[in-house]
Formats: C-alpha cells, structure tokens, sequence
C-alpha cells in the first residue's frame, strides 16, 4: 500500500513503498484499529505511486520506522564493569523491523527465473487505447467524489489495508506482519522492472483532458504496481488465512480500481498487475525464508 508500525512508533512513508520516515513533524488526524494516527504535514508526503506506509502509537500495523525522538539523558545512570556486559547477545527476530526484514526474502526471490514468466505488455491498438480513455473519461471519472478520500489515502500507503482486514498487530502477529511486507517489497521490484521494460506513458500523456485527481507518479504506467503488489499481498496472506481469501482479493481489486478513477493507469494496467502478481507468487512461494516464516505466521493465528 498502503503505506510503519512497532508499537510506539510513529512514521510516514512516500507514495511507492518508499519507507521514508519523518521526524517530528506530525500531527494526530485519524483513528485507525483503535489508535492514534499520526500523519506528516501535506507538504512532507512525496510523490509516486504503489504503496507506502503511516503511522500509529499502537493499535494495528500500518508499517514504517521510528523517527529520531531522543531521550534527554545525556550521562551514564549506572557504573558498568568488564565482568558485567553481555557479550553474546543477539538480537530478538521477532523484534526485527519487518520491512527491513522483508529485504531477505527480496534476495531470495531475485535469484529465481522468475523473469521468465510470459507478460504481453500493453495494448498498441489506437481502438483500445481510446476506449480505455473513454473509460477513465467517463464511468471512472464519475465516481472520483465518492471515493475521493479512499483514493488519496491508497495513494501513499497500501500495506495498512490489508493488516486492517486481518487485525494484525506487532506483538500477537510479527510473521504475518513480516510476510506481508516480503509480499510488498518483491511486488514493487517486479512491478518496477516491468514498468520499464514496456515503458508506457500515463493516461493524461495520452490524453491531457484527462486530469487525475492526484499526481502521476514519476515512472511508466504498465503494470499498476498498487494492483501488482496488492494482488501479491492478498495471495501471501490468503496462505496464512484461507477463510480471508474473499475478502483480501476484494480488497485487492479494490485498490487496483481505485487508480483508474483517480485517472493514473488504464484498465490494462490493473488487470496486469493482477496478472503478473498470480504468475510470480510461485516464485515467491520457493523462497526459504518465505517458506518457513509462513509456516509460523500460520501459528499465529
């Protein structure tokens, strides 16, 4: 997405999982999962598109780091001896940020030929092409209003959605949050190499009277990387939960829609997101760490 959170963090992320994180520049807008939602100022969230994260005290995942709020102890509290350290320590894997943990998972899985899945690539037909714009012109456009609040939060964060829909949180669920994050770093790296490889210009390129009601993120068009890595969050999830497999996919093309109406990608470009997540999970499903932090998230729940 969604757009981090460990419990007591406080975060903001750019629009295409970019992980950035903010200091303390924030202000509490919202309730997500019964916590305090802190957001960034307008001005501090950058542009792009695919997903990201904010935010909470505590409560559910919404993904992200801890911005620099340090304590003003500025001396020892305490004498320390040679005799006294523990030097053997290491640290707790459940205590992992699981976006940085998800880096792992992401090297895995560049080592497989996962290359060698079949992508078409974008339609050329002119007919096609105009009728994808009527579509945006027309039924999609129509709908910006109702949805307008949805469309800009989906925007800049993805990840929070679908830990919203299973009631994730860091302490009851570290692998579930884990595999959920590996889901979206490999979706936006596959998303990335196809965009690209085909290097489709955006809708309003096509066709300026188009107006999107956020900005085009500053990359090709084709695949949707928000329908991609959505898509590729659901299927990982799903494993984890069969019984919300319905409700993830639903999800999913929900997110996937959305970025029609808003007017920065076509219908082709949704559908091959979806597409392209189905032909790589397998993929994904080979990698070692995948696979076994998978089989403990089931434990959790």
């Amino acid at each position: 997405v969604a757009e981090r959170v460990l419990a007591g963090q406080v975060v903001a992320g750019d629009q295409h999982h970019g992980h950035a994180v903010f200091g303390d520049d924030v202000r509490v807008q919202q309730s997500l999962a019964g916590a305090d939602v802190v957001q960034p100022h307008a001005g501090d969230v950058r542009g792009g598109g695919g997903g990201g994260g904010n935010g909470a005290v505590s409560g559910g995942y919404v993904g992200g780091g801890i911005p620099p709020r340090p304590f003003p102890i500025f001396e020892s509290f305490v004498g320390v001896l040679p005799g006294s350290l523990n030097y053997g320590a290491t640290f707790p894997l459940s205590a992992w940020r699981p976006d940085f943990f998800a880096q792992i998972a992401l090297l895995e899985f560049a080592r497989t030929d996962w290359q060698t899945i079949t992508v078409a690539g974008p339609p050329t037909d002119h007919d096609v092409i105009f009728g994808e714009i009527e579509e945006l012109l027309g039924p999609a456009m129509d709908r910006r209003k109702r949805l307008a609040d949805e469309i800009v939060d989906q925007d800049v964060r993805l990840v929070g959605y679908f830990a919203q829909v299973l009631m994730l949180s860091p302490s009851a669920h570290p692998n579930t949050i884990k595999i959920l994050e590996m889901a979206d770093h490999v979706g936006l790296m596959v998303a990335v190499y196809y965009k690209l490889r085909f290097n489709r210009g955006r809708p309003q390129q096509v066709c300026p009277a188009l107006f999107p009601m956020v900005a085009s993120p500053w990359h090709a068009s084709y695949p949707s990387g928000h329908s991609l890595e959505s898509h590729l969050m659901a299927l990982a999830l799903g494993e984890i939960i069969p019984g919300a497999k319905s409700a993830l996919r639903a999800l999913a093309a929900r997110i996937g829609k959305n970025r029609e109406i808003a007017g920065v990608h076509y219908p082709s470009d949704t559908a091959a997101g979806k597409a392209i997540a189905e032909a790589v999970f397998p993929y994904l499903q080979q990698c070692s760490t995948f696979h076994a932090v998978t089989d403990a998230a089931r434990q959790e729940h």
